[in-house]
């Protein structure tokens, strides 16, 4: 058109400092690398090592390359990126501008999980970084690489998930010959071949506190005094708590026993899950060394639930369990069912200590006649109990071991060993069932139809079993008892109310009038006594 400009285009090149190639070949990268290995066995943490050296080594050397450092993880899965911290680090280096490229030997050694893979490649992109990956030569900053990645990262994590069902599978047959997984338990130590052996220090402080416990003292308190004493904790830095205390009194490893795979986890999913039988689990006896006896460890237990069941009844009786007075829980009105509180009676200036009954404190319409009752009549009164057996011990503990002997008889044991001999016949059932289904030899349906009668077979037979555990091992407890009464009968006279005698062998006293106690021994034994 007349008159009109002729048009001019002018071409503007690429600016080299965008041009990842031509950056590398005109100015020093900053390189990292990062290495890693999922597990600390001795030929991973070789393999970690040569990592380690090999790329500090080979970065140092390379032309044009300021080697910013190594970031390396020992011993974690590439499954999450969440525990590990040299790969987050090594994150928030690339965003604080401290990193230009970054070398690692393969996509499975950056990350298993292909959501992760992606998007810290995408994350690093956007910040014009590129990763390297060395085994199959590939530049997240060159175009063709991503979908290549995405491709490898989907078979990587498809191999994290076969390693981890065979992982799943050494761990499952180790558990099924009795093997654990040695994990740090206070009490213990391992020896060269990694097996639990005692450790005498800190075993003395185990029996101390199951021994406390038994004697009277709360969780809280027991915590309380160890941390008042400076006693460390398997971790130094970490205060004893009531319930750290509580977990150590309801493991069965300090008998010397161990439930294997309480805990489980799932392929790609964050934390362990408490096994409630989705997975198989396994009961090892006299796995290892015990640091308490069976015998004071059914005892512990014992004492739990007759706390928790005072607890579970507080709300309806009044009563709660408290250490701070030896009476404290164990006084029962006989009359409305109600717990004794204990209060300071003002008597002239002098204040005495007196026991009445909650119901009859605190009621407006006086439902208890019980009257309230001096707590020096409760200490006569067991003195008098006990020095009144032991004068006549011979007779006494003649009838204590008759009835002891009586307590488990021949045919509890028969019949918990014909239903755990069923029990352990339907499990091996269930194990052919799934050895079958593994080799094809059953359809879904058929094993899911099998599967599903065994388990009803097997959960009816472990209530059985459970049940008939339970009844055994309360005779057992109340067999103990018996023999602390004896063993205190065979003590001298007592002078003047022992506090630790009387948690040892009394459970309750049943205010039966105002007149009238009758003492309840942990074994069950009834003594009554007029105050």
């Amino acid at each position: 058109m007349e008159g009109q400009a002729e048009r001019k285009i002018t071409i503007i090149p690429v600016n080299p400092r965008f041009d990842y190639k031509a950056v590398s070949e005109i100015k020093k990268i900053r390189r990292a690398a990062y290495a890693r290995v999922s597990t600390d066995s001795d030929e991973q943490l070789t393999s970690y090592k040569m990592q380690c050296k090999y790329y500090t080594e080979m970065l140092s050397k390379k032309e044009n390359t300021e080697f910013v450092g190594l970031y390396a993880d020992e011993g974690l899965s590439g499954t999450s990126v969440r525990k590990r911290k040299q790969f987050l680090k090594m994150i928030e280096d690339c965003e604080a501008g401290l990193i230009d490229e970054i070398w690692v030997k393969s996509i499975s050694r950056f990350a298993r999980n292909i959501v992760d893979c992606v998007q810290y490649i995408r994350k690093l992109k956007a910040l014009g970084i590129n990763i390297h990956f060395e085994s199959i030569n590939i530049d997240t900053l060159d175009s063709k690489g991503e979908l290549l990645i995405i491709i490898l990262a989907s078979i990587a994590e498809e191999e994290s998930r076969n390693i981890s069902e065979n992982v799943r599978w050494r761990i499952e047959r180790d558990f099924a010959l009795g093997k654990m997984i040695i994990s740090n338990i206070y009490g213990y130590k391992k020896d060269g071949d990694k097996q639990l052996v005692i450790d005498p220090e800190t075993a003395l402080v185990v029996r101390r506190i199951f021994n406390s416990y038994l004697n009277g003292y709360t969780s809280n308190q027991i915590a309380e005094m160890l941390n008042a004493e400076g006693v460390l904790t398997y971790y130094e830095n970490a205060k004893w708590s009531a319930a750290g205390i509580m977990r150590m009194l309801t493991n069965e490893k300090y008998k010397g026993d161990a439930v294997l795979q309480k805990t489980f986890s799932k392929f790609m999913v964050e934390g362990r899950k408490k096994n409630m039988g989705q997975v198989k689990m396994y009961e090892v006896e006299n796995s290892h060394p015990p640091i308490v006896s069976r015998d004071l460890f059914d005892k512990v237990q014992f004492e739990i639930k007759r706390r928790t069941d005072l607890a579970a009844d507080g709300e309806r009786t009044g009563g709660k369990y408290s250490h701070r007075h030896p009476f404290s829980g164990r006084i029962k009105c006989g009359g409305c069912g109600g717990m004794y509180r204990r209060w300071q009676y003002d008597y002239s200036g002098i204040k005495r200590p007196m026991w009445v009954c909650k119901t009859k404190q605190t009621s407006k319409m006086a439902k208890c006649s019980q009257h309230q009752i001096p707590e020096k009549e409760f200490e006569r009164a067991f003195v008098a109990v006990l020095n009144r057996l032991i004068g006549n011990k011979e007779d006494f503990i003649k009838g204590f071991m008759e009835k002891a002997n009586q307590i488990i008889t021949e045919k509890d044991q028969a019949e918990y060993d014909t239903k755990a001999a069923e029990l352990e016949s339907a499990r091996d059932a269930m194990l052919e069932l799934d050895r079958a289904k593994a080799k094809k030899k059953l359809s879904d349906a058929e094993y899911y139809d099998a599967s599903l009668k065994l388990m009803d077979e097997i959960d009816a037979l472990t209530a059985e079993t459970k049940s008939i555990t339970e009844i055994i091992n309360a005779k057992k407890t109340a067999k103990h008892r018996l023999e602390d009464i004896r063993a205190a009968l065979e003590g001298d006279i007592l002078s003047a109310f022992d506090e630790t005698v009387f948690r040892q062998l009394i459970s309750m006293i049943l205010v039966r009038s105002d007149r009238e106690l009758e003492f309840i021994f942990n074994c069950g034994i009834a003594v009554k006594e007029m105050i």
